[in-house]
């Protein structure tokens, strides 16, 4: 009898969230649970308030037959690492230790170690204003390279393996690949949004398949001054919209 799901197999994941989202869904706007595959957190402000909440939790983890890794399990704690990204009374930063990867990643020599890259600093974009338009002179190099149809993994990573980059390769390539490693290492952060007067920065753009659009807001902090004597004021990301189809308007 198997007491744990494997994620080796097909499928697993998603077997795994509809189980979760089954036993303690109606739990997660209720106690503020958030849910990701197999990570979950809780937070609160109120010490008294959240330790309830964790009991609520933990009883219907057990009435529902379910377990919780001991190893894996932290409690009441000020900052933590989920869902790859630290947590904190500052926001939500960068994990460091894949900030680390990004940083020591050397010169894709290939499109499968090109998409490995960007899809690691692909999981900040979110942290990351303008992102996409940094990243594309990297994205422009994978469009239109034929891979084999319908083949399993093995094939298809050995076929993004064999295109190699050296001849294509440029300066606008290196730019862009040390700009992602660059705005990365400035520790970016997602605040909540503070409803305090402090005024919204709205920007949105669409096309013909949907819309999205973030809203940010400026940060309390003395200014950032650079080597020019230019005086920047900080904004940060504060909340941000999905990609919405027209016919959900």
């Amino acid at each position: 009898m198997q007491k744990r799901l494997p994620f080796g197999l097909t499928r697993a994941p998603t077997t795994f969230a509809h189980i979760t989202a089954e036993k303690l869904g109606d739990l997660l706007p209720k106690l503020s649970i958030e849910l990701l595959v197999n990570d979950g957190g809780m937070a609160g402000d109120d010490f008294e308030g959240l330790l309830d909440r964790t009991r609520q939790f933990l009883t219907r983890i057990r009435e529902s037959h379910l377990s919780l890794s001991v190893k894996k399990s932290e409690f009441f704690m000020t900052e933590i690492i989920f869902a790859g990204s630290l947590i904190g009374p500052d926001g939500v930063k960068p994990d460091a230790t894949k900030i680390t990867a990004v940083v020591d990643w050397r010169q894709p020599p290939d499109v499968l170690n090109l998409l490995r890259f960007l899809g690691l600093t692909g999981h900040f974009r979110d942290l990351v204003k303008g992102y996409a338009k940094i990243a594309q002179p990297l994205t422009d190099l994978v469009r239109g390279v034929n891979v084999p149809k319908n083949t399993g993994k093995t094939v298809y990573c050995a076929a993004l393996q064999a295109v190699k980059l050296t001849n294509t390769w440029t300066k606008a390539h290196t730019k862009a690949f040390l700009a992602l490693k660059t705005v990365l290492m400035s520790e970016p952060i997602l605040k909540a949004p503070r409803f305090d007067g402090t005024p919204f920065i709205v920007t949105t753009d669409g096309c013909m398949n949907g819309f999205g659009g973030d809203a940010n807001t400026e940060i309390h902090r003395d200014p950032t001054w650079w080597q020019n004597s230019s005086e920047i004021t900080p904004n940060h990301i504060c909340l941000q919209t999905n990609l919405c189809s027209r016919s959900t308007i």
